[in-house]
This record gives C-alpha cells, structure tokens and sequence, in this order.
C-alpha cells in the first residue's frame, strides 16, 4: 500500500475509534452532569495504569521480534504466546481489585463497583494493543482500520443504547457494556488471525520478551503516571467538577496524541526499514514535523470552539478547561521531540535509557504537583505538564544533537522554530 494511503488508513481508524469519545463527553456531560463524566475519567486513568503495569509493555516485542524471527510461522507462534500472558494480566488485575475493595487505600477515589470492573477495561486495553502492533508490524493496514472503525461504532452505540432504550446512564452502565462489547470484538479479531497458544514454547516466548520489554516497565509505569497524575492529583485535592472541567481541556488536547500515534504507525516501521539510510529517515522526519505542526493548530481552533459548544460552560469553569487545552496542546506537541528521538533508542535496544528519560520528567511533574497543586488551582497541573514536556524536549534534542548532529541539527532546528510559533499562536490569536 502506497505511503499516503496507509497514513490515511491509520488516520481514519484513530479518529473513530479513539475520537468517538470526543462525540460522547457533550452527551454524557449534558443528560448526565459532570459527576458521571469525572466518574469515566478517573475509571479510565486506572484501568491504563494497572494495564501498563501488570502487561509491563510486553507486546512491544511483537515488532522486534517480527526482525528476528526465523519463519512467519514463528513469528505467529511467538504472537500468540504473548496474547496469552494477557490472561494472565488479566489475573492479576483482579487480585489487584479485590485487594483495593477489601483494604480502600485513601488515595483510592474510585467506589467499588468501578473498582470490580477494572479487570475487564485491562483486558481490552491489552488485548487492543496486542491487535495494533501485530497488525501494523505485519502491515494488515486494511484490516487494522476495520478493527478500529468497527471499536468507535460500538463506543457510541453502546452509550445510545443506554441512552435511547433503557433511559438512563450511570458510570458503571458505561463501563460495563462498552468494555464487555469492545472485549468480545476485539477476542473476535484475534482469533481471525489464527492464534493459538503453544504452551511448549509458551515460558521461553515469554522470557525472551521480557528481556526486551522489562527495561520499558519503569517507562511505561512512569510515562503513564507522567499522563495521568495531574487527574489522581486533582481527585484528592478538589471536587468532582474540577476533575471534569481539567478532564475535558485536557482529553480534547490529547487529540495531537492520537494523530501522533495514528501517523507513527507508518512512519516508525518506515524508520526501522530503513535504519541505515540516514537521509530518507531525516526527510521523513522533517516531513513528520510539518504535518504535526499543521495538525496542530487545527487542534487548536477545533478544540476551542468543541469546549465552547460542548459544554455549555461560562466564566470561570469555561476559561479554565479553555487554558488547560492549549497547554496540553503545547505539551505533546512538545514532547513528540522526544518521540522521535527514542525511535532510535528502541531500535538499538536501548530501552533503558527511554525509562531514565522519561522517569527524570515525571518525577519532576509528580513532585511539582505534589508541592504546588493543593494550594493553587487546577491550572498548576496543566503548567506542571508542560514544564515536565520541556525538560524532556532539551534533553532529547541534546542527545539527537550529540549523536548524529550532522542529520538532526535540519530537524532540531525545524522542531525549535514550528514550537515558537505554535506558542505564539496558541496565546496571541
């Protein structure tokens, strides 16, 4: 498939699949109210901490592994053990739950019921990404679209559904049938792809992965604290409204995440195919850029507006959600620096140092929030995540300098003058 049409491809299925949320915060919030919305939210923060935690970024090693592998039969044995250790993930995120409701820690914001349904988000979310990077790697663009479409349908049809039929919505209604529909589909698309589990070689698969992936865990478990801490800050310091007007600025900025993350599909396995050819990957990256930049501002003139209309907010609540977007924006735009650079990491196997990276600038943000948050406002957690990205962003672009400066000096520069003038942007216009 030519290049501009996978981008597409893999465009088109984030924006449905992951952008169908975007369609349900207004529905939520105005039938709902803002305390069913902070309830998801918070579910949501949980259920990513404690899959990237048990699954310890395990099937990250089905795309290394696809360049090592002997035979495609192999390559589908190994895939299909590492599908099988999100059983037991699973497993352990019902320990984990039931331990929260016998024990209720104080930091622990989230009732019971939510807590139950943790196991079944955990087992979605594993199973979702063991389904991206084994279609991607494999290049199964048309059908990893399907799948992603086929997700951002069911997410909206189940809230209707409640909705329409039944009349009524509760957190726990929410999440327990979009997640049960969403665990069955994505079971479906598994098994399409002919997984079985080969128990003989099941622990050496694992072992073997696990040599890969364990330097990622403290970057896994860090980075998504780095993401999500702001909103665990937040539910311990104020009330469910400030959770939600923080969630909403900053759930629509994440919007430049999901591009990233739709595009990096095609470029990052372009970028490993071609490790050797400096120049091509310097021009694809410069290519990268220009494209997050444009997406960028188009984030920001769309979210404007959507918090606007979407939430039927004034004054203080709509200025705050307003301010928490555009730094969001700012944020993961800047830290895409970083995202490129540690495509070079990855590749080389130098996982351990994406980890020290990455737990450097969340430690900063934690700390940050930990000493500021609670006497000032929401908006201090939103300025703890950008300071935190910054931090990231030089140090990226010191090491990209220090160790190909002649190819990344054109992407470095690139990078430092569109960061200017989405700032300036952002908070002029």
């Amino acid at each position: 498939m030519k290049s501009y049409k996978a981008i597409i491809n893999y465009l088109l299925a984030a924006f449905i699949a992951q952008g169908s949320y975007f369609i349900l915060i207004p529905l939520i919030i105005s039938h709902f109210g803002e305390e069913v919305f902070a309830d998801i939210e918070l579910f949501n923060v949980y259920a990513n901490l404690l899959f990237q935690f048990f699954g310890v970024n395990i099937c990250t090693a089905i795309t290394k592994y696809k360049y090592d592998s002997k035979s495609n039969q192999d390559y589908l044995d190994f895939s299909s053990n590492i599908f099988g250790f999100g059983i037991l993930v699973t497993f352990f995120s019902i320990l984990f739950s039931v331990w929260i409701i016998l024990f209720k820690p104080d930091m622990w914001k989230l009732n019971d019921q939510l807590t139950a349904l943790l196991p079944i988000g955990v087992f979605f979310l594993f199973s979702n990404f063991w389904l991206k990077n084994f279609l991607v790697t494999l290049k199964k663009v048309t059908k990893y679209r399907n799948y992603q479409i086929i997700v951002g349908i069911l997410k909206i049809a189940s809230i209707l559904m409640l909705i329409l039929i039944f009349k009524w919505l509760t957190a726990f209604g929410k999440i327990i049938t979009e997640f049960t529909v969403l665990s069955i589909l994505s079971i479906l698309f598994v098994f399409s792809e002919k997984i079985k589990i080969k128990s003989y070689r099941f622990k050496n698969d694992i072992v073997r992965a696990l040599k890969f992936s364990s330097p990622l865990i403290i970057y896994v478990i860090i980075n998504n604290l780095l993401n999500y801490s702001d909103q665990i800050f937040i539910s311990n310091y104020f009330d469910k409204m400030a959770l939600a007007i923080y969630s909403v600025g900053y759930r629509v900025g994440m919007i430049i995440l999901i591009f990233f993350g739709a595009v990096s599909n095609y470029f990052s396995i372009n970028y490993y195919e071609n490790f050797q050819n400096k120049k091509h990957n310097r021009n694809k990256t410069i290519f990268l850029i220009i494209l997050l930049f444009i997406f960028s501002l188009f984030t920001y003139v769309l979210s404007r507006y959507y918090i606007v209309y979407s939430t039927n907010w004034v004054g203080t609540n709509l200025r705050q959600a307003i301010i928490v977007n555009k730094i969001v924006i700012l944020s993961y735009y800047i830290n895409s620096i970083f995202l490129i650079y540690s495509r070079e990491l990855f590749y080389l196997g130098k996982t351990f140092k994406i980890s020290v990276l990455v737990s450097i600038c969340a430690l900063i943000n934690i700390a940050l929030n930990f000493l500021f948050l609670e006497n000032s406002d929401i908006l201090m957690a939103a300025y703890t995540t950008l300071i935190s990205y910054a931090i990231l962003g030089m140090i990226s672009v010191y090491y990209m300098l220090k160790s190909d400066k002649e190819n990344y000096l054109t992407i470095v520069l690139l990078f430092l003058t569109s960061t200017i003038l989405l700032t300036v942007f952002m908070f002029i216009i």
